[in-house]
């Protein structure tokens, strides 16, 4: 696991408020960690058995270093105070203001990444799926890529498995300003 820092809900609003001394606590907090820089949302009630916000709370990738956190940390804020997660809050039947936290990690260079489901998503059968690309996984949670599938029941025996091209191979720091994707690294 690459290093990292937590920020609680509070503290990502007071920063994106732009209240000074809580940017000065956050950068001296994120500053040892370099760049370029994973900035991960994680918002009570995301996700759970009656709610799933995938895509409504941004999660930044390739953030080049601690000053450009402020405006990340601003960017996740309003992504879960946006219109749209706004209402999709309401139309799940969750009426509290959004409390956005946010880890921030040292960004990986990895030759794939994805997600792993404990449960297969559209089945719902008792097998472990992994969906995942070369590179970041981004191109997973964009849905641009045929993606490395891999199913296996609780027992670990895989039952199928599927790698996409090699030439969807590629590293973050050819990718220029940062990614946005979800869970994926």
């Amino acid at each position: 696991m690459p290093p990292g820092v937590a920020l609680s809900g509070d503290i990502v609003e007071a920063v994106a408020a732009g209240e000074e001394e809580e940017i000065e606590r956050v950068v001296a907090a994120v500053r040892p960690l370099g760049g370029p820089l994973a900035v991960r949302s994680s918002a009570v009630d995301e996700d759970g058995a009656d709610a799933s916000f995938a895509g409504q709370h941004l999660t930044l990738l390739n953030v080049p270093s601690w000053e450009h956190i402020t405006a990340a940390l601003s960017e996740i804020w309003w992504s879960a105070n946006s219109d749209s997660a706004i209402t999709y809050r309401q139309r799940v039947g969750l009426f509290t203001r959004p409390s956005v936290g946010v880890v921030v990690q040292a960004l990986l260079d990895p030759d794939s990444a994805g997600v792993m489901f404990t449960q297969n998503p559209v089945t719902g059968a008792d097998e472990r799926v992994i969906e995942a690309s070369w590179g970041l996984g981004e191109a997973v949670v964009a849905g641009l890529v045929i993606q490395t599938t891999t199913g296996s029941p609780s027992s670990g025996e895989v039952l199928e498995a599927h790698a996409g091209p090699e030439e969807d191979r590629g590293s973050h720091a050819a990718a220029g300003r940062h990614g946005r994707g979800a869970d994926c690294a």
